[in-house]
C-alpha cells in the first residue's frame, strides 16, 4: 500500500475532519474515489492535489432545478472520468442502478449496497464505534466489512492525530461574533455547571464530544440509534445518516449542530410581512413559563415563522426557542413541552418555494412549472413561462393552491346522500394514523376527501398527502400509504368538477396524459395528438366530444339489416342501474354492424347512456365497470370497407371458423352467430384473441409471454393498404412447451376479426388458444387405472420410478406422464429414418390423407410409423396422430388408442451397453440367431472406423472386451448385417 507523505497529510487538516478522512482513505486505496458535495472551492482542490490525488469539479441538478457542485477526487483520472460520464450535468436520482454504481466507485461491499437498496438502515451486528467510521451501512453478517475495519481504524487514527496537532486550521468562512453567540457561550457555561448536578446515567457522550448540555433531552435508542438527538425518520427526510452521530466531525452531534444553525437563522428573521422572504410573527402572551432544566423563564407565547413562497408556517413556543438556542429540538417547560420538527423548520427557513415541487417530464412541461403545456391555456397560464404573473411563485404551485383554498371553502357532509343538491361539497373520511411528508417532514393526519358535484355527478377522491402538496407546490405528490403513495391531482378534472363542466359519468381513463378521456393509445389509433386535450378549442375534452358524437350517430342508425351501417337491438327483460346518477336502462345491448367492412361493435345500453354523457367508460350493476373498444366502434361506424374477413375452407356458416374449430370453442357450425348477439363467432373470437395478445407480458415468465421480432421492412395490407412491420411476434407458453409465431400482418387481420391474412396464410385459432391459455396438459388423455391422472397407469409408474399417488413426483411443475411422454418423443425423433446399420431406426408409412388434431387443430398425416430394434427383434407401430399427442405429453389419443410407454422405452434403451472392467472395456448386447455382429473402433467420431472381430448371433447376450485402455479417447460401434 502506498505510503502518504507527511506534508500533504498535514495540509489536509485545512479541509475539516470528514473531507480529510475521505482523502486519506482514498490515498490509501480503500476507496477508489470520493467526493465533496456542494463544494467547488479551489483551495480544497489544491490541498487534495498536494496529497497526490486527481481532482475534478462536476455539477448535478436537483429535481427543483438547483445546480449542485461536487469535487470528486481519486488516485486515477480514469475513475473520475467514469464517474463524470455518468453523473456530470445530470439530475440527482436515487435509482438502484445509480446506487450500485456509486457503491462500486466509493469502495462499498456489493452485499452492503444491495442490502441498503432493499432494506435501508437495517440493524446489523457492528459496534456503533465501528459503524461510525464507515461511509457505508454494513449489512447484517457482512463478510467483507470486518476485513476492511482494521485499515479504516488505522486511517481514522492517523486523521485524529493530524487534527490534534492542528485543531484550528480548517478552511471555512469566518463566523461573525454576535450577541447571540456570546449569549450561547454564557448559557453553555451555565449548562456545564448544571450537568454536574445530574445523575451519571443521564449523560450520553463520547470522548470526542464536548460535555452534554442538560437541555439536550435524550430520545432513546429506539428512535435515535446514533444518539445525535435526531430521530431516524427526521434524518431520512433531512438526508443525514441515522447511524452517524457527527457527520461533519466537528465534535458536536448532528442534532445540536442543526439546532444552533436554525436558532441563528431565526434570530436574524425580519418581522415585517414579505411576499418573497421568510419572516417571523411574535405572539406574546400574558405570563411566563420556566425551563425545567436551568430555571430560566420565557414568555408563554410563541413565534410563528412564515415562508410565503412555500406557503408554509411553523409555530414554536418561546420555551422551545430557548431550548433551540441550547442545541435541542426537544423542549420541556412548565406550560409547553414537545418537539420542534427539524425538517419542517428547515423547509420554512430555507425553501425557495420548491421543496414540494416534483417535475413533469420535459416533453410535457416546457417551462418546468408543474403544469403540462396543454393544460396551461385552459388554466389561464403561459406554457412558456414558469411564473406567468411574475410574483415569484411558479404557475403550478399558484394554481393548485387556489384549488386547495376552494376545496377548503366547500361545505362538508357526512355522506354523499346528506350533502347539498346544488353545489359541490366534500365528504371527509378521517382515519386513525399519521403520515409524514417526505419533503418537509410535516405530519399529516390520514384522510381522504371525496369532492362531489351533485349536479353533474362528478366525483374525485383526494388523499391527505395530495392535499398537503396542493397547499404548497403543485399537482404531483408522493408519500404516505393512501392511494398507492404517489400520484397527480389532475388540474383540469378538478377545475371541471368545481365549475360544473365535468360530468360525473366521465370516468377517469388510465394512461391519459392529456386528461381528455381518451387513452394515449386510443388517440394514436385514431390519428389524434395524445398531448392535446381540446383539439377544437370548444372547452370540452376530446374524449367527451367524441363520445357524445358517437352516441348521436348510434341513435341515428337504421335498426333493420341493410347493406350500410346499421344497428341490431337485443333487449332483455330487466333493467340496469347507472352507478353514477341512478338512472335505469334496459339490461341488454345493441350491436353496430358494418357489413361492408365486416366490423361489429357490441354496445350495452348502459354504455350508450354513458356515451350520451361523454364517456366511453361505463359502470352499471349488471355489466359492471368497463370500457368500449373505441377504435373498433369508430371504425364500425365509419369504415367503407372492404372486409378483412377472407373465405375459409371448411367453414359452412362462413363465420371465419372451420367447422371442426367451432366444436372446439362450443359454437354451432351451422349458425354464424351462435349466441345471437349480432357478432359472428369468428369475428368475436379473433378480436378476443387480438386483445389477449396485446395484453401479454413482453417479459419472459413461467405462464405465457410474447417476444417482439421487428424487421427492417414493411408489408402492405392488400385490403386496406395499411403498412405494417414485416416482422413477427412469438407467443411462448412454457408449460405447453409451445411457441406460436404471429406475423404483424396476421395480427393486423386479427384486429379486424379475421384469422386468415391471405388465401394461403391463416392463424390456427385452436393452437393460438392453447398458446394463450394452456397449462401444459392440453392434449392429455387419462385412462382408467391412472389414480393420480398424470398420464401413466399405476403399474407403469413403478417402472419409471414415479409415484402412483402423486401426479408430479419430483415437484417440477410437470406431470410425470407428460414429462416422460415428451422425453420418449424426443428419442423417437432422434432415430434415423430408414434401415440403419445401428440396428435401430424408424420407418415412415405416410398416406395421402390429413386429419386435424381435435385439440389444437394441427393437420396430421393419417398414416403411421414403425420404431424398429433389430437388436431386440421387436418393433412398435405408432400412428402419426398418436405421435403428435406424444409430442404434447400424452400417451393416449383417445380411450381406444394408446402407446405402451414401457414397451417403447425398452425398445429405445441404449444398445449395446459399455463398461470398464478389470479386463478392459467390455461391450454387451443381445443377439439373434439369424444375425452376425462386427465390432468397429475409432479415435474420432468422423472415422476412420477400423473393423474388429465378427460374432454370430446365438439368441443370448454377446460380449466383447478390449484390453487396450491406454488411449485417452476410443469409440466403439457394433454393426449388424
Amino acid at each position: 500500500m502506498k505510503r502518504i507523505s507527511m506534508q500533504p497529510s498535514c495540509e489536509l487538516v485545512r479541509l475539516g475532519f470528514e473531507p480529510a478522512y475521505l482523502a486519506l482513505l482514498t490515498c490509501a486505496g480503500l476507496k477508489p474515489m470520493s467526493r465533496l458535495e456542494n463544494c467547488s472551492n479551489p483551495d480544497h482542490q489544491r490541498v487534495l492535489q498536494a496529497a497526490g490525488l486527481k481532482t475534478r469539479v462536476i455539477h448535478r441538478w436537483t429535481r427543483s432545478g438547483k445546480r449542485i457542485p461536487e469535487i470528486i477526487f481519486a488516485r486515477s483520472d480514469v475513475v473520475l472520468s467514469e464517474y463524470a460520464a455518468r453523473f456530470d450535468n445530470k439530475t440527482l436520482e436515487r435509482t438502484p442502478d445509480d446506487m450500485r454504481f456509486e457503491g462500486r466507485m466509493f469502495g462499498y461491499p456489493a452485499c452492503c449496497t444491495e442490502s441498503y437498496i432493499t432494506r435501508g438502515y437495517a440493524p446489523n451486528s457492528l459496534r456503533r464505534a465501528d459503524q461510525s467510521i464507515l461511509f457505508h451501512w454494513a449489512c447484517d453478517g457482512c463478510k467483507v466489512t470486518p476485513t476492511l475495519l482494521p485499515e479504516y481504524r488505522r486511517v481514522y487514527r492517523r486523521c485524529r492525530q493530524l487534527f490534534r496537532r492542528k485543531p484550528n486550521a480548517c478552511i471555512r468562512p469566518p463566523k461573525p461574533t454576535s450577541s447571540r453567540n456570546v449569549k450561547r457561550t454564557l448559557a453553555f457555561a451555565a449548562s456545564v455547571a448544571a450537568v454536574l448536578t445530574l445523575p451519571q446515567t443521564a449523560l450520553h457522550s463520547s470522548p470526542s464530544m464536548p460535555p452534554i448540555d442538560p437541555h439536550w433531552l435524550q430520545l432513546g435508542p429506539d428512535t435515535d440509534p446514533d444518539g445525535d438527538l435526531l430521530t431516524t425518520e427526521e434524518e431520512i427526510v433531512l438526508g443525514t445518516n441515522p447511524a452517524q452521530p457527527d457527520q461533519n466531525q466537528n465534535a458536536v452531534p448532528d442534532g445540536p449542530d442543526l439546532a444552533f444553525q436554525f436558532a441563528d437563522m431565526i434570530a436574524l428573521l425580519p418581522t415585517k410581512t414579505s411576499d418573497t422572504e421568510p419572516y417571523a410573527i411574535h405572539n406574546m402572551a400574558f405570563g411566563l413559563e420556566t425551563c425545567k432544566v436551568c430555571g430560566q423563564t420565557a414568555n408563554m407565547g410563541f413565534i410563528t415563522i412564515v415562508n410565503p413562497l412555500e406557503n408554509q408556517i411553523i409555530h414554536i413556543p418561546y420555551i422551545g426557542l430557548h431550548y433551540l438556542e441550547h442545541g435541542s429540538f426537544q423542549f420541556d417547560g412548565t406550560v409547553h413541552s414537545g418537539r420542534v420538527n427539524p425538517p419542517l423548520l428547515r423547509t420554512v427557513l430555507t425553501s425557495d418555494g420548491r421543496r414540494h415541487f416534483i417535475s413533469e417530464p420535459e416533453a410535457y412541461d416546457s417551462d418546468n412549472d408543474g403544469l403540462r403545456d396543454w393544460e396551461e391555456p385552459l388554466l389561464g397560464t403561459n406554457p412558456n413561462m414558469a411564473d406567468s404573473n411574475g410574483n415569484l411563485v411558479i404557475d403550478g404551485a399558484e394554481t393548485m393552491r387556489a384549488f386547495r383554498a376552494s376545496l377548503e371553502q366547500l361545505p362538508r357532509a357526512v355522506s354523499p346522500d346528506a350533502g347539498p343538491k346544488d353545489t359541490p361539497f366534500v365528504v371527509e373520511h378521517p382515519m386513525k394514523g399519521i403520515e409524514t411528508c417526505p419533503r418537509c417532514g410535516e405530519q399529516v393526519a390520514m384522510n381522504i376527501w371525496d369532492v362531489i358535484n351533485p349536479v353533474t355527478h362528478a366525483k374525485m377522491s383526494i388523499p391527505s398527502m395530495a392535499l398537503h402538496y396542493l397547499e404548497h407546490c403543485g399537482p404531483t405528490w408522493e408519500g404516505g400509504q393512501l392511494m398507492g403513495g404517489k400520484g397527480r391531482v389532475e388540474p383540469l378534472r378538478l377545475q371541471g368538477l368545481l365549475n360544473g363542466q365535468l360530468d360525473g359519468h366521465c370516468l377517469e381513463v388510465p394512461s391519459d396524459i392529456d386528461s381528455d378521456l381518451l387513452s394515449d393509445q386510443e388517440e394514436t389509433d385514431l390519428g389524434m395528438d395524445p398531448r392535446c386535450t381540446d383539439h377544437d378549442k370548444n372547452q370540452v375534452p376530446d374524449g367527451a366530444d367524441l363520445a357524445r358524437a358517437t352516441a348521436a350517430q348510434i341513435e341515428g342508425l337504421p335498426t333493420e339489416p341493410t347493406a350500410a351501417v346499421h344497428r341490431l337491438d337485443f333487449k332483455l327483460r330487466g333493467l340496469e342501474q347507472c352507478e353514477i346518477c341512478g338512472d335505469t336502462v334496459n339490461m341488454g345491448h345493441l350491436t353496430v354492424c358494418n357489413t361492408a367492412a365486416d366490423l361489429y361493435a357490441k354496445v350495452p345500453y348502459i354504455s350508450l347512456h354513458y356515451l350520451q354523457h361523454g364517456s366511453f367508460s361505463f359502470a352499471g350493476d349488471v355489466h359492471g365497470s368497463g370500457r368500449l373498444e373505441v377504435k373498433l366502434l369508430i371504425n364500425a361506424l365509419h369504415s367503407k370497407g372492404p372486409s378483412h374477413l377472407l373465405p375459409t375452407y371448411g367453414d359452412a356458416d362462413r363465420d371465419g371458423l372451420k367447422d371442426f374449430e367451432e366444436a372446439r370453442f362450443g359454437f354451432d357450425k351451422s349458425r354464424p352467430d351462435s349466441d345471437d348477439d349480432g357478432v359472428p363467432d369468428g369475428f368475436w373470437l379473433a378480436r378476443k384473441m387480438f386483445n389477449e395478445i396485446q395484453a401479454l407480458s413482453r417479459t419472459p415468465n413461467q405462464t405465457c409471454f410474447a417476444v417482439e421480432n421487428p424487421l427492417r421492412g414493411i408489408d402492405t395490407c392488400d385490403v386496406c393498404g395499411v403498412n405494417v412491420n414485416m416482422g413477427w411476434l412469438d407467443i411462448i407458453n412454457p408449460p405447453e412447451q409451445l411457441k406460436v409465431q404471429v406475423s404483424y400482418l396476421a395480427l393486423h387481420f386479427l384486429d379486424h376479426g379475421s384469422f386468415a391474412s391471405s388465401p394461403g396464410n391463416r392463424l390456427n385459432p385452436c393452437l393460438l388458444d392453447i398458446a394463450l391459455h394452456g397449462n401444459g396438459s392440453s392434449h392429455l388423455v387419462v385412462w382408467k387405472g391412472d389414480s393420480d391422472s398424470d398420464g401413466l397407469l399405476d403399474g407403469e409408474e413403478t417402472y419409471f420410478d414415479t409415484r402412483p399417488d402423486r401426479a408430479d413426483t419430483d415437484g417440477d411443475g410437470v406431470l410425470d406422464g407428460i414429462a416422460i411422454a415428451r422425453q420418449l418423443y424426443q428419442k423417437v425423433q432422434a432415430l434415423p429414418v430408414g434401415r440403419h446399420q445401428s440396428g435401430r431406426y424408424r420407418l415412415l408409412y405416410e398416406t395421402d390423407c390429413l386429419t386435424p388434431c381435435p385439440v389444437c387443430g394441427e393437420s396430421v398425416n393419417c398414416g403411421h410409423l414403425e420404431v424398429v430394434s433389430e437388436w431386440a427383434g421387436k418393433s412398435v407401430h405408432i400412428s402419426f396422430l398418436n405421435l403428435h399427442y406424444l409430442e404434447h405429453g400424452s400417451f393416449a389419443v383417445s380411450q381406444s388408442e394408446r402407446i405402451d410407454p414401457v414397451a417403447l422405452d425398452e425398445l429405445l434403451k441404449p444398445i449395446p451397453s459399455i463398461a470398464l472392467t478389470a479386463e478392459g472395456v467390455t461391450l454387451r448386447w443381445p443377439s439373434r440367431t439369424d444375425k452376425t455382429y462386427q465390432v468397429f473402433t475409432s479415435m474420432n467420431a468422423l472415422g476412420p472406423w477400423l473393423p474388429g472381430p465378427v460374432f454370430s448371433g446365438t439368441g443370448e447376450e454377446l460380449s466383447f472386451t478390449d484390453p487396450d485402455t491406454s488411449s485417452p479417447l476410443k469409440l466403439y460401434q457394433v454393426r449388424t448385417n
